[in-house]
């Protein structure tokens, strides 16, 4: 039976729908306008905002198509979920697991990429829930699968 170590982080499609409305707001305010865009601001604006809306949406698709349940194992292996993939590996290979905690100019936020170290190389798995929890949980299950192997 598969156990779920990490879940899909909604903070990042948080902060694209916040952008969205943001950016929605301000095309409404320039079509409202009406200006005659002969300042180069105004036409900048004009191009680049449609632009980052499409942006955005592609982005959140994207990131809605991701499962919600990325990080599984069960007795023998760690499963990381990808959209189209599931890598699968064994647990008595990992090594290390790092968290890499997404960041900004003056936040850093509990989500973001797991990176596994095993002996046949590094698997990289991002937008992850709270991954510094999720390291230490990977690395738990590896240590007792270590401990319950050489009884077995």
């Amino acid at each position: 039976m598969k156990q779920v170590l990490g879940v899909k982080s909604s903070g990042n499609i948080g902060n694209s729908v916040f952008a969205l409305i943001i950016l929605g707001l301000l095309g409404g305010i320039l079509v409202y306008l009406k200006g005659d865009y002969s300042d180069e601001t105004q036409r900048l604006l004009v191009i680049f905002v449609p632009l980052f809306i499409v942006y955005l949406v592609i982005d959140i698709i994207v990131q809605s198509k991701k499962p919600s349940e990325m990080i599984t194992h069960d007795e023998n292996h760690l499963y990381l979920h990808y959209t189209k993939r599931t890598e699968t590996i064994a647990l008595d290979q990992i090594t290390s697991a790092i968290p890499r905690r997404a960041h900004s100019r003056m936040m850093h936020y509990s989500y973001g990429k797991v990176i596994i170290h095993t002996r046949m190389g590094e698997f990289r798995i991002g937008v992850i829930s709270d991954v510094e929890t999720v390291c230490t949980e990977i690395m738990n299950v590896v240590l007792k699968h270590q401990q319950k192997s050489p009884i077995e």
